[in-house]
């Protein structure tokens, strides 16, 4: 075995798409990759790196956000620095987020590895962890090409786009759930309180559509916080819209708080409404029924991938139109899920969730054995 120090990066989305907006579900990613990988390889240095899609600048800037270290580099400088710093390392870590998108096509090709003289190289290592991809694949076939056979492991998070991988010849590739899903958090102890908490957060395009909703649902026999979840997704100005028309018949929290602290948030509520892919895992980890406004088609939604394996991917308010649908047929359709919800959401059954677990240590166990040795473990 060799014992050297193995140096490794980790390259993908951790401030948001945008520096600065911290979603929580990429600093979890890049938490947990950072402590699996950290655990399994007793010799290693591992730096974070993070894609800023709005800086002016040209230099590296270094922030400090949850326990991390993180590197912000300029999203126009990413090929570059395939052929530059990243070249020094042994292996390079790349994703764990919406990494293969047109946004980051346009921006600069870092995540499709897209360098003729990066692709002609056999080190540092390249390994892709458990990615996702809303677009379609073909029209950029040759890239997806190009990072099989670049790298020695792709992990995608959805049994759909590895299917879609598969299609245009990409086969070295596994479907994995997501690592977050395997977050440890602390205990939080929930507040005693007459009426069951009902906490929500929802991205502002979501705004309008909840309020009609939530004008018609009886919510007498709880207590509603609203709370902001992300920055990414302007959930403070929802909060301030939804205050604006219920006043104090809800309460609110107006104030971002750490990814961590929002993460355990979410642990004192009775009930979780969230329209986010992590916020969903937030609830679901911490055994908090929950109710989950899915904006994606279902046929490649990664909420109904995330619920498959808990036999609960029908058990959703889906605000994306049936076949043949009409937008007054969609909202009622809306309004009756999610009161049926609301009244007796689910939860995720603990022994189906130790299963999918097992599943991703395996996949750290896999990447820490070809860093170290070259093969899976």
């Amino acid at each position: 075995m060799n014992n050297s120090i193995k140096k490794i990066a980790l390259i993908g989305m951790y401030g948001g798409y945008y520096r600065g907006d911290y979603n929580p579900g990429c600093i979890m990613i890049c938490l947990k990759t950072y402590q699996e990988l950290e655990k399994r390889i007793e010799n290693c240095e591992i730096d974070i790196f993070a894609i800023d899609n709005k800086t002016q600048n040209d230099e590296i800037v270094k922030e400090h956000k949850n326990g991390l270290n993180i590197n912000f580099f300029p999203a126009r400088a990413g090929v570059s620095l395939l052929n530059s710093i990243f070249s020094k390392y042994d292996a390079l870590v790349i994703g764990g987020d919406v990494v293969w998108s047109e946004y980051y096509e346009k921006e600069g090709k870092i995540f499709f590895l897209d360098s003729g003289s990066f692709l002609a190289t056999e080190k540092p290592l390249v390994l892709f962890n458990c990615v996702h991809r809303f677009n379609s694949v073909k029209t950029k076939e040759n890239l997806f090409i190009n990072i099989e056979k670049r790298s020695r492991y792709i992990a995608v998070r959805t049994d759909f786009f590895k299917n879609e991988l598969n299609k245009i010849g990409v086969s070295n590739v596994k479907a994995i759930p997501d690592p977050v899903l395997d977050l440890e958090l602390k205990k939080v102890n929930k507040k005693v309180s007459k009426k069951p908490l009902i906490g929500i957060s929802v991205s502002l395009k979501l705004c309008d559509p909840l309020i009609s909703v939530l004008k018609h649902s009886d919510l007498s026999k709880f207590d509603v916080c609203f709370y902001p979840y992300s920055r990414q997704y302007d959930n403070h100005i929802t909060v301030m819209k939804m205050r604006s028309v219920f006043g104090d018949k809800f309460s609110y929290i107006l104030e971002y708080k750490d990814p961590v602290e929002t993460f355990e948030m979410i642990a004192g509520f009775d009930i979780s409404v969230n329209d986010t892919y992590h916020g969903t895992i937030a609830a679901l980890i911490q055994n908090i029924p929950f109710v989950c406004i899915n904006t994606e088609p279902p046929i490649s939604s990664r909420i109904t991938h995330l619920l498959k394996p808990f036999k609960l991917e029908n058990r959703i308010v889906s605000i994306y139109p049936e076949p043949g649908e009409s937008d007054i047929e969609t909202s009622n359709r809306c309004f009756q899920e999610f009161n049926a919800l609301i009244s007796d959401p689910p939860r995720v059954d603990n022994d189906q969730l130790k299963e999918v677990k097992k599943l991703i240590q395996k996949h750290f166990d896999d990447m820490a054995g070809i860093i170290k040795n070259g093969s899976p473990e």
